[in-house]
């Protein structure tokens, strides 16, 4: 956020670093999601991709997916799936705290 000339005046502007911060933030709710599918598999990867981040004052919106690589431990089957999905973020001194995740 940008300071304009006025004491504790914030502007409306949102800078790339809010937005890098917000992306940030849900990048790590999603990995944090993501890896507490490993349990019960032998091989496990994701790969997390925001397509977008939206800023409305102290909250936010990131979209985006996460793609699961699993084989399984019993039978060695391997699943590839995709799962779009949004973040809710609140803004959290200088950063930002993910509060929800809504797939589809």
């Amino acid at each position: 956020r940008r300071h304009t000339r006025y004491i504790g005046d914030w502007s409306s502007d949102v800078c790339s670093s809010d937005l890098s911060a917000a992306s940030r933030a849900a990048t790590r709710a999603l990995s944090a999601a993501a890896g507490s599918y490993s349990a019960g598999f032998s091989s496990f990867t994701y790969q997390v991709n925001i397509s977008s981040v939206t800023i409305n004052g102290n909250t936010a919106v990131a979209t985006g997916s996460i793609t699961i690589n699993l084989v399984s431990r019993g039978s060695g089957t391997r699943s590839s799936d995709t799962y779009p999905g949004t973040v809710t973020l609140v803004r959290d001194g200088c950063d930002w705290r993910a509060t929800g995740y809504t797939r589809g």
